[in-house]
């Protein structure tokens, strides 16, 4: 499997972590799925922490990504359980899209852009 996901003990954390073989175009579908499964059973809303940094994924495949986590009758970004999302990347190409994501026509979402995992973690915790 090309993705992990793992919910903390005794904190409000959902962890993905995409792997450099993550395909965008052939998982995540699936992933969306898995995740969405996770929030379902969490009793609380949690941080969402993705880290994106292995991965190469294009400018294109951030916005099919961003257009697919807003879109249809339950749109994933706005799960009951998310209190916020959190990217880790390293990516001028994220920071667009991270951007356009608090237009109106994205929802007006706002997502925290971290460069490491220990900022968004602390972040976080906060």
């Amino acid at each position: 499997m090309s993705y992990a996901i793992k919910l903390l003990p005794d904190e409000p954390l959902v962890m993905v972590t995409l792997y450099e073989d993550f395909s965008l175009k052939g998982e995540f579908e699936a992933l969306s799925q898995a995740v969405r499964d996770v929030l379902d059973a969490a009793p609380m809303p949690h941080y969402l922490i993705m880290d994106v940094v292995a991965p190469s994924l294009t400018f294109e495949d951030f916005i099919t990504a961003a257009n697919y986590v807003v879109q249809g009758d339950d749109p994933i970004i706005k799960h009951a359980h998310i209190r916020q999302v959190i990217l880790v990347a390293q990516s001028k190409n994220l920071e667009l899209i991270v951007k356009a994501m608090r237009a109106a026509s994205f929802g007006s979402i706002t997502i925290k852009l971290c460069a490491t995992m220990a900022e968004a973690l602390a972040y976080a915790r906060a």
